[in-house]
């Protein structure tokens, strides 16, 4: 048995590595560039206890 310090699949598990890392991360920037291209709106309509409800249609 060799040395483990001598293992040559380190540079190719690192490259997979940093491949898996480099498409998670242009993943997640796709996802925020489409996120940022349409913004989302809500409206929380607070109510006491026991007040009438009404909904509004646009």
């Amino acid at each position: 048995m060799g040395d483990p310090k001598d293992d040559s699949s380190d540079p190719y598990i690192s490259m997979i590595i940093n491949t898996q890392l480099s498409d998670t991360i242009e993943e997640k920037l796709k996802k925020i560039e489409n996120a940022h291209k349409k913004p989302y709106f809500a409206r929380v309509d607070f109510t006491e206890d026991g007040s009438k409800i009404v909904k509004n249609s646009i």
